[in-house]
């Protein structure tokens, strides 16, 4: 069967969206899903990646939208209500070059591993990413533009020191007890800056802000 939805289509789904013909099942340039159920939703397909151009979280009742197949969203994903929950790889969100998102706060935001693609240079590209009931977005501002470049991005509530590793390296004193971030090359070889802060809730307090700086894993030390 064909679901054609291509042009300015729009489906509302207070269920799952599940697809099981593959790509071609599913004609979507130019149309919007609105997943807007008031309980738990789920997106499955027989193992291929769905492709969505417009995809809006606008859920009821505190409930989620989990990922049990990849997708990838090629226009605007408008999260208001409502956490995406992803994994890698079976569940991992991509965000296509031509992509990105709009809104995002602690109600709404991506639990879990996002890939995006592309970015203009000097312009901050960002990663509404967090866990929990917390969202703690990444920012990233490439050097050059590109649309063929790719990083993913995830946010862990966990002690780095046990985690991740105890070393640092002079002048740091120490670093989070609480949480930290991966952010790595997806694909390419595009070079930027990282920006990422905090907010309510707080899962450590932050005595001195002057004193705070990024910090590193190299592998084997903080730096």
């Amino acid at each position: 069967g064909l679901l054609d939805l291509s042009g300015s289509g729009q489906l509302s789904l207070t269920g799952d969206f599940i697809d099981n013909d593959g790509l071609n099942g599913f004609s979507e340039l130019g149309s919007r899903v609105v997943f807007n159920g008031s309980l738990p939703q789920a997106i499955s397909t027989s193992g291929f990646q769905e492709e969505f151009a417009y995809l809006t979280m606008n859920k009821t009742g505190g409930s989620d939208l989990t990922l049990n197949s990849p997708i990838l969203v090629k226009a605007t994903a408008t999260l208001s209500t409502g956490l995406i929950m992803t994994s890698d790889p079976t569940g991992l969100l991509t965000v296509a070059s031509t992509g990105g998102f709009f809104g995002a706060s602690n109600a709404s935001f991506i639990h879990g591993p996002l890939v995006q693609y592309g970015g203009t240079a000097g312009t901050n590209k960002g990663y509404p990413i967090g866990k929990g009931n917390g969202m703690r977005a990444i920012s990233f501002r490439p050097v050059a533009s590109s649309t063929t470049d790719a990083f993913k991005a995830e946010f862990f509530p966990f002690d780095p020191h046990v985690a991740v590793g105890i070393p640092v390296e002079s002048p740091l004193s120490d670093i989070s007890y609480c949480d930290y971030w991966t952010f790595e090359r997806a694909a390419g070889s595009m070079d930027g800056q990282v920006s990422f802060g905090w907010q309510p809730p707080m899962l450590c307090p932050i005595l001195s802000v002057p004193d705070l700086r990024i910090a590193k894993w190299d592998g084997a030390i903080w730096r």
